[in-house]
């Protein structure tokens, strides 16, 4: 099933809902852009009136030569691409992850992991927050709890017996140069908000295909190295200036064949 969503601008504002789902069962270019120009037509809506067209970001619905974007903008020259940009800034982190020297991704899948495996371990974790007097519910928000509770975590895994701490989390809390390393990161990362902000934006329900524009622009132009808490460690900075430059570049491929249309 594919649902075809409508949004447009009224008198009271954007506005947005479910046209029609419509049974697919060959996804190809042709056949959905079939589909969805019948759909729209049904619906008494002017193709000469589309402003944009949105979707996710494979190569049938937005590929460069024949997808179902293209085959619309020969119809329409100008119309705009609505690339899921969330995915894209999600994608970018993903890809400037692969820079960091210490894998903050790895290690909090590993906390998790032993966490979340029995009731046991949950609540030997619990009463160390309730020794220093600590609340779930006290933390800062999700992108700042791996900081906020860094020490506590560490304390605990250090003192577990019978080898029971994983050796990826073991060498993350006491190789000199990974426990210095990996709790930077962990203060660099809280400084990327931008990008979780122009997520946020994007995901509003009155944004609108224009709205890109102002959004991407907004977070390219920001400084993202701007008061990095490091300053000493080079080979720690250069790898901040990959992640960064490897999200700023993600982001702009995608975007720049957006600007270009």
């Amino acid at each position: 099933m594919v649902p075809i969503v409508v949004q447009f601008f009224s008198k009271t504002g954007v506005k947005h809902g479910i046209l029609e789902f419509i049974e697919q069962m060959h996804e190809s270019a042709d056949d959905l852009f079939a589909n969805i120009e019948y759909v729209l037509e049904a619906n008494e809506l002017k193709l000469n009136q589309l402003v944009s067209l949105g979707s996710d970001n494979n190569n049938v619905n937005v590929g460069n030569h024949h997808s179902v974007f293209a085959l619309f903008e020969k119809l329409l020259p100008g119309l705009i691409k609505g690339t899921c940009y969330c995915h894209v800034l999600h994608n970018s982190v993903k890809h400037g992850n692969e820079h960091l020297l210490f894998d903050i991704e790895a290690a909090l899948l590993k906390k998790y992991s032993h966490f979340c495996r029995s009731s046991v371990c949950s609540q030997e974790l619990t009463n160390y927050f309730d020794f220093i007097e600590l609340r779930w519910l006290s933390l800062l928000r999700s992108i700042e709890r791996p900081i906020s509770i860094h020490p506590i975590v560490k304390n605990y895994f250090l003192n577990l017996t019978n080898d029971d701490c994983p050796e990826l989390l073991l060498e993350f809390f006491t190789s000199d140069r990974s426990n210095e390393f990996s709790e930077c990161t962990l203060y660099f990362l809280t400084k990327l908000t931008e990008v979780q902000n122009a997520n946020l934006l994007l995901q509003r329900d009155y944004t609108t295909g224009v709205s890109i524009y102002n959004i991407i622009t907004n977070l390219l132009l920001a400084e993202l190295l701007e008061n990095c808490p490091i300053r000493r460690a080079d080979d720690l900075k250069k790898s901040f200036r990959l992640f960064v430059y490897s999200v700023i570049d993600y982001t702009e491929k995608y975007y720049n064949n957006y600007k270009s249309l």
